[in-house]
């Protein structure tokens, strides 16, 4: 006789009991690997036995998965084989039978895809519907969080019915959250932001690996805000009446001369992405709780990119425990053959693009023709990603230091050249100009995060921030037009 059980990820000893009155005694189980197996983890075991569900005696709960077991004579009980839904058959008609699913339907536990499993058999899908079935509904653990945003679902993009009438351009800022001290608020930068006229607020948070070749992405690191500020700083946005997109991001501790996030080659790729995938969940639960209307599953992997099963993983788990759209910042010379595109909701890209290569003096007026065109081959990178993609096409970072050459490489904030304010304002009026002609969005272009407002700024400032120097004033007439 073949039933379906539950087992832990670790040890399950006691009883189980499943809706239609099985009471077996089941000896200890110890399963192979924590790691690979498909099933479900955070179940809300309570409101699953009050639901008559199940009832699970003496076990540890934080991770569960669908087994199936041959129960014929006293053998003791060994796993068959792993399965996420009782034996049925593999038609999609036979997923809503599993029990695992039931819970996730139900809003009291969260699916999850485990490195190793293939995301392309129909069961990462399954689970996903399941998911947004529960979030839709407002089902158990759904039914505290809202995504709404002044009586309209919050999507940057969509139908105009989605949008209230109308879809969106993305007006934004970027605000790394770079505070030593945890006690340390951002409600000055968020309240000056909300004054310039931007409409979104990119949070970029940060974690760092050792070195390039690192395997583990620590869930925290130095300089990583605590979960409560996230959490904290993505409510008082939202309390100033700004949209949020958080965007978590890798650095490297100890890099090499030439190293970057970019070029990240971990020694055992499966450790590498279990790692990732641990630490890209746990923000996205962050931005789920808090509401943030966006969420970036990955920012500038170009040695990466080419992972397209563990992307999918990725992108599926994030879609069963959050709610709100999904983007990619790709790096804006590499944006091209990325494999999973059409997972997201909008694309993403960097734009450091180089403006004038002949401008390595203080800038002048004289520049300004060369940026202009500059800014042309930044439109068509917008306009291509948006053709390939087939989405949106938003600049999750747009750029440019306070410093001499600043326009020949605004990618390069390691420049230690003379400060020069004037570079970066007119890199940013010959912006306004190319994608944004007559006060519109240029075709291919759907908004921007300009970058950044982190740091006091002022006259003699050399790092990105505009605050309190000529370019902010661009700042405010790029945001008054994406509003438009």
């Amino acid at each position: 006789m073949t039933r379906l059980f539950l087992a832990s990820s670790f040890v399950v000893a006691g009883v189980i009991q499943l809706a239609g009155g099985w009471d077996l005694q089941v000896p200890i189980v110890r399963p192979e690997s924590a790691f690979d197996m498909f099933g479900i983890e955070g179940l809300d075991r309570d409101a699953a036995n009050a639901q008559g569900l199940l009832s699970l005696e003496g076990a540890q709960t934080s991770r569960l998965v669908a087994w199936e077991s041959d129960l014929r004579g006293a053998r003791p009980y060994r796993p068959a084989r792993k399965l996420w839904v009782r034996p049925m058959g593999s038609e999609e008609s036979d997923y809503p039978a599993s029990l695992n699913l039931e819970l996730v339907r139900r809003g009291l536990a969260l699916g999850h895809l485990a490195p190793g499993e293939d995301a392309g058999d129909g069961r990462a899908e399954a689970f996903a519907k399941a998911a947004e079935e529960a979030q839709h509904n407002k089902q158990g653990m759904w039914a505290k969080r809202d995504l709404g945003f002044n009586g309209r679902r919050a999507v940057p993009f969509g139908t105009p019915e989605d949008a209230g009438g109308a879809t969106d351009t993305i007006a934004g800022v970027a605000l790394p959250m770079h505070h030593k001290e945890e006690h340390q608020t951002y409600a000055w930068e968020l309240t000056e932001i909300v004054e310039l006229g931007a409409e979104w607020v990119n949070l970029i948070v940060a974690t760092r690996v050792d070195k390039v070749d690192s395997i583990r992405v620590p869930l925290t690191s130095a300089r990583t805000p605590s979960d409560g500020r996230i959490r904290a700083t993505i409510e008082l946005a939202h309390s100033l009446g700004l949209r949020v997109q958080l965007m978590p991001i890798v650095l490297i501790e100890n890099p090499g001369p030439k190293d970057w996030r970019g070029r990240l080659a971990p020694t055992d790729p499966g450790q590498y992405w279990r790692s990732y995938d641990r630490f890209i969940c746990h923000m996205a639960d962050l931005a789920s709780k808090a509401s943030a209307e966006v969420f970036c599953v990955g920012s500038e992997f170009a040695s990466l990119e080419g992972y397209q099963a563990e992307w999918t993983r990725v992108i599926a788990n994030v879609r069963m425990r959050y709610r709100g759209q999904l983007t990619y910042s790709a790096n804006w010379d590499h944006y091209a053959e990325i494999p999973f595109w059409s997972q997201l909701d909008f694309a993403s890209m960097t734009g450091y693009f180089t403006l004038c290569e002949e401008a390595q003096k203080s800038a002048s007026e004289e520049d300004y023709a060369c940026v202009v065109e500059g800014w042309k081959e930044g439109l068509f990178h917008a306009w291509r990603l948006a053709r390939i993609s087939g989405l949106p096409t938003v600049f999750s970072e747009i750029g440019v230091p306070s410093v001499t050459g600043a326009l020949a490489g605004p990618w390069d904030y390691t420049l230690d050249t003379a400060v020069d304010v004037e570079a970066q304002r007119l890199a940013f009026e010959a912006f306004r100009e190319v994608l944004l002609p007559g006060g519109e969005p240029a075709e291919g272009f759907s908004g921007a995060f300009l970058y950044d407002f982190w740091g006091p700024g002022g006259a003699q400032d050399k790092t990105y921030t505009a605050r309190g120097k000529p370019a902010l004033e661009e700042w405010r007439k790029i945001l008054a037009a994406l509003r438009n």
